[in-house]
C-alpha cells in the first residue's frame, strides 16, 4: 500500500470519526466521558503496560 493510498483511508475515515463524535456528544450527561474516553484513546497512553 503506498502512501496515497493510507491518505484516502484516513481521509475515508474521517466522516465516520465525525459522525461518531457528533453521536457521543449529543447526550450532555455523557459528553465528558465520551471527551475523555477520545482524547486518551488517541493519545496512546499506556498504564501498566496496558495501552
Amino acid at each position: 500500500m503506498t502512501w496515497a493510498h493510507t491518505i484516502q483511508a484516513g481521509i475515508a475515515l474521517l466522516t465516520a470519526i465525525n459522525s461518531s463524535i457528533k453521536q457521543a456528544l449529543s447526550e450532555d450527561k455523557m459528553s465528558e466521558a465520551a471527551i475523555i474516553t477520545f482524547l486518551v484513546t488517541a493519545s496512546n497512553l499506556t498504564l501498566w503496560d496496558i495501552s
